[in-house]
């Protein structure tokens, strides 16, 4: 079920065969637009979606698949944009999502896979942005984001994870942002995170492990940043954490262990800087610090 409402001009391709379900769309909008859809599949599937705004717009997309499953979007935005994305996988699935936002956009997106998927996300904003992920993942999983700031940029990301999960995320940041993060594992887990910030910046990170977990966080400041990070170990846990910082920062970390654990920390100050940690151990632990500060540190 589709609905279109275009004030000026619209170009629309459709493909669909009925059975295997392969379904195509191409959308060309110049103008105000407005677009729905609802797609509800049983077996293997193909969508792809290719959609071009051009001035204001607002994209709703529910998708239910039972089976195989691969979906593509590409969705390229100039002007103020609305993107609401509600994605329910059982089975294999396999996600890529680009997209390009140029103006004042908002995206939501509600991922909820049951079985072994496949999460690709890359997107790229000029302007200023609300971005919400909320992610369940029942199974193995492998997430990739590729997240490109330019402007005033406000991020939420929340992640459940139960089994096997991979998950990487590189952010770019140029502006003012607030980043904040939810991460919670049932499993074996890695996650690799790579932030790289210019200009103001808050961030919150909160992780809780169960099982095996390695985690690596690369972050780069350069400006006023605060930080607090929030680390709950159950099991074997590996963390690598490789902060640098150019400008006013206040970091945060509150670490508890239970089981055999390796922290590695190496902290570069440049400027004033305040720097809180609390470690909680129990059991067998290895930590390894290192901090180098230039200015005024508390």
């Amino acid at each position: 079920m589709m609905h279109y409402l275009d004030r000026k001009c619209y170009i629309l391709y459709i493909l669909y065969i009925p059975g295997t379900g392969i379904y195509h769309s191409y959308l060309h909008n110049q103008g105000t637009s407005i677009y729905h859809s609802y797609l509800h599949y049983q077996g293997t599937s193909i969508y792809h979606s290719h959609l071009h705004y051009q001035g204001t717009s607002i994209y709703h997309s529910h998708l239910h698949y039972q089976g195989t499953g691969i979906y593509h979007s590409y969705l390229h935005y100039q002007g103020t944009s609305i993107y609401h994305s509600y994605l329910h996988y059982q089975g294999t699935g396999i996600y890529h999502s680009h997209l390009h936002y140029q103006g004042t956009s908002i995206y939501h997106s509600h991922l909820h896979y049951q079985g072994t998927s496949i999460y690709y996300s890359h997107l790229h904003y000029q302007g200023t942005s609300i971005y919400h992920s909320h992610l369940h993942y029942q199974g193995t999983s492998i997430y990739h984001s590729h997240l490109h700031y330019q402007g005033t940029s406000i991020y939420h990301s929340h992640l459940h994870y139960q089994r096997t999960s991979i998950y990487h995320s590189h952010l770019h940041y140029q502006g003012t942002n607030i980043y904040h993060s939810h991460l919670h594992y049932q499993g074996t887990s890695i996650y690799h995170s790579h932030l790289h910030y210019q200009g103001t910046s808050i961030y919150h990170s909160h992780l809780r492990y169960q099982g095996t977990g390695i985690y690596h966080s690369h972050l780069h400041y350069q400006g006023t940043s605060i930080y607090h990070s929030h680390l709950r170990y159950q099991g074997t846990g590996i963390y690598h954490s490789h902060l640098h910082y150019q400008g006013t920062s206040i970091y945060h970390s509150h670490l508890r262990y239970q089981g055999t654990s390796i922290y590695h920390s190496h902290l570069h100050y440049q400027g004033t800087s305040i720097y809180h940690s609390h470690l909680h151990y129990q059991g067998t632990s290895i930590y390894h610090s290192q901090l180098h500060y230039q200015g005024t540190s508390i």
